[in-house]
């Protein structure tokens, strides 16, 4: 019927829904696409478009049309006409009543551009009879997020003037861009997985330091980016381009949009180059930044990116050093115990016990637990430390990243040396150690951890890190050629948290 309330097909739209929507009222189901119309256009899917466009990939769009004027005269064609990026044929709407400005909704896609114009549709014959001419008095107004109009012909306005004669809009057109932002790419010369393509519009890609299941990130490793003495960091940029839809958007419809840097380290700065692009530089601290880009434009989701520069265990140089004493007392009290327990009448079997005490319980009870987690749970990168089987992970000693075993071999290094034996001799015996159980000597990096666990013994009264400067804990590193990250990660920026870490003693007996 004519009644504009009524729902004869009862497909949830009235008759004048209907009609805003360019629907069949008589039809539930007018695409045909087993969805009835108004489901469709509750959930903002299109009622007319059989494919049945994801809601996510499409926008409602408020247009209000008509003759706005006392003169109750005038109808009008609204048209938007798909120009790129919507399969659809054009869509043509007229205002119900002669004189009459009417909201409707159109469900148009993101990514699209389309052509809006308006036609004059007839003039009311009662008016006509009186006036003998038309009153072209129109109104068009475009409500929505998303979208961004250009109108250089000034016809989405509201135009009366009576008698306004001629039809000021007759030929003339706007184009409607509905935004999205199709994704982000990340890149840059250094990053091993460059380029990242990262969804738009969308801000949450999970935890890239996890374990298992890591988010998505852009993963800058220390040696790619490291001076060739390892102490200090080349300068290197990252790139970030929001790719926004449709490809002919304006510039000047952007002219808002912006990226900022939400978490990370405090360090770096943005170089833009345009407001969807940027690049990011002078970065020299590690951990994970989330970055986001905004288009400006109203109703626009944020969009997303990470980068993860992977953090090794927090810092226990203060530790360290504590613990340094500590093993040079701890080792002199052991052996004179051990002496007392394994105590001969002939001095030379005393000494033999005492030596293989010593080998058996560094060959298999010297084993520190070090697993240090900073205050904010962000290091270490728990990604790329793994405990090995003494638990123990990489660790951060004077901004330098080494594996815990190798702190361990330095404080064997002081604790032998309290016993009394040389660096020569605890050297050789590493070598004799290793090779008895992996048939392979002593890696080098290891070695030179004994050594500056002697050079500790040897300098009580010196500041470990006048001892364990960055050049010398260098050569502690194993690198890839051990298998070892150390040379990858990137230092933590702050101490170790007693309640979440694991910082043990080896259990001698």
């Amino acid at each position: 019927g004519n009644d504009p309330g009524a729902d004869p097909d009862d497909d949830g739209l009235t008759n004048s829904q209907e009609s805003d929507y360019g629907t069949n009222p008589n039809v539930g189901d007018t695409d045909g696409d087993l969805v009835p119309d108004g489901a469709e256009a509750a959930q903002g899917s299109d009622p007319l478009d059989p494919s049945d466009r994801d809601p996510r990939d499409t926008v409602a769009v408020s247009v209000t049309f008509g003759d706005p004027s006392g003169s109750d005269s005038e109808k009008y064609r609204l048209i938007v006409a798909p120009v790129s990026g919507d399969p659809r044929p054009v869509q043509m709407r007229v205002n119900h009543y002669y004189g009459l400005s009417e909201t409707i909704t159109l469900v148009l896609a993101k990514g699209a551009k389309y052509e809006v114009s308006l036609e004059h549709a007839a003039t009311e014959p009662g008016f006509m009879a009186q006036y003998g001419f038309s009153n072209y008095d129109w109104e068009l107004s475009i409500q929505s997020p998303h979208i961004f109009v250009l109108d250089p012909d000034h016809i989405v306005t509201k135009e009366i003037d009576w008698p306004n004669s001629t039809f000021k809009a007759a030929g003339k057109s706007a184009s409607l861009f509905v935004l999205i932002v199709n994704n982000i790419e990340v890149l840059s010369s250094v990053a091993l997985n460059s380029p990242q393509l990262f969804e738009g519009e969308k801000t949450d890609f999970g935890d890239p330091s996890l374990v298992d299941n890591p988010g998505q990130a852009l993963i800058i490793f220390r040696d790619q980016v490291a001076t060739p003495s390892g102490n200090s960091i080349d300068d290197f940029d990252i790139s970030f381009t929001a790719n926004v839809l449709p490809d002919s958007i304006p510039d000047n419809a952007l002219a808002e949009s912006y990226w900022e840097m939400v978490a990370g380290p405090s360090n770096g700065s943005f170089n833009p180059s345009s407001g969807t692009q940027v690049k990011f530089q002078n970065l020299y601290l590690g951990g994970l930044y989330r970055f986001e880009f905004d288009t400006g434009i109203s109703g626009c989701p944020k969009s997303g990116a990470n980068v993860l520069l992977p953090l090794a265990g927090a810092d226990i140089t203060a530790w360290l050093e504590s613990q340094v004493a500590v093993a040079r007392g701890w080792g002199a009290a052991f052996k004179a115990t051990t002496m007392i327990a394994n105590a001969s009448q002939l001095s030379l079997i005393t000494q033999y016990r005492t030596f293989r005490r010593f080998m058996r319980l560094s060959g298999q009870e010297f084993d520190y637990q070090l697993v240090p987690v900073s205050s904010d749970n962000t290091a270490p990168c728990a990604r790329y430390n793994i405990p090995d089987s003494a638990n123990r992970i990489y660790v951060t000693v004077n901004g330098v990243v080494v594996h815990g075993s190798k702190v361990n071999n330095l404080l064997w290094g002081v604790f032998g040396r309290s016993w009394g034996y040389n660096v020569f001799f605890l050297k050789g015996g590493a070598h004799a150690n290793n090779y008895w159980e992996r048939f392979q000597w002593d890696p080098q990096s290891s070695q030179n951890a004994i050594g500056l666990g002697s050079q500790l013994f040897d300098n009580p009264a010196a500041p470990l890190t006048s001892i364990l400067t960055p050049t010398a804990l260098r050569t502690m590193q194993g690198g890839p050629e051990e298998g070892l990250m150390d040379t990858q990660l990137w230092p933590a920026l702050v101490p170790f948290d007693n309640a979440r870490s694991t910082i043990r003693q080896p259990n001698l007996n």
